[in-house]
């Protein structure tokens, strides 16, 4: 789950996010956006991840949400059991969700994620091996994370 801020005034927390997976059978599901707004109720608030076919739910299968440009964009991930990660991103220029097939990680050592995290400003945590990855998020493309560090051990 993330904040979402009011608009008018970006001081103030409008509303919680989370990404989930809506299950449509058995094996398989798709992300969906879930809101939970000043009514104090939890509402269905669209499919993200292009309505790609997800595995069953696993904890292989994780989900992070980070915010880009002072809190005005946000982006939406998920770890798939491959280790590899996708998402998608609203570009709040065109006033709409983008696709991340795939997130390019650059500049950092080979990775096969098998947990993921962010933190609110736009900086992604994966373990891949016995190490602990950081990566900042690319404000103009957040398809591409570059990597900063490893953080443990």
């Amino acid at each position: 789950m993330i904040p979402e801020l009011l608009a008018s005034s970006n001081t103030s927390v409008a509303r919680l996010t989370m990404l989930s997976e809506s299950l449509t059978t058995a094996t398989s599901g798709l992300g969906q956006k879930t809101t939970y707004a000043e009514e104090s109720t939890w509402y269905s608030d669209g499919q993200l991840l292009g309505s790609r076919s997800l595995p069953a739910p696993s904890p292989n299968l994780q989900f992070a949400i980070t915010r880009l440009d002072n809190f005005a964009a946000i982006v939406f991930l998920a770890l798939l059991p491959n280790g590899t990660v996708t998402g998608e991103y609203y570009l709040k220029s065109q006033s709409k969700f983008v696709e991340i097939l795939s997130v390019e990680f650059r500049n950092g050592p080979s990775a096969n994620f098998s947990a993921i995290a962010t933190s609110e400003e736009a900086i992604f945590y994966g373990i891949s091996g016995d190490e602990i990855l950081q990566y900042s998020v690319d404000s103009e493309d957040p398809s591409v994370f570059n990597f900063m560090e490893v953080v443990y051990p």
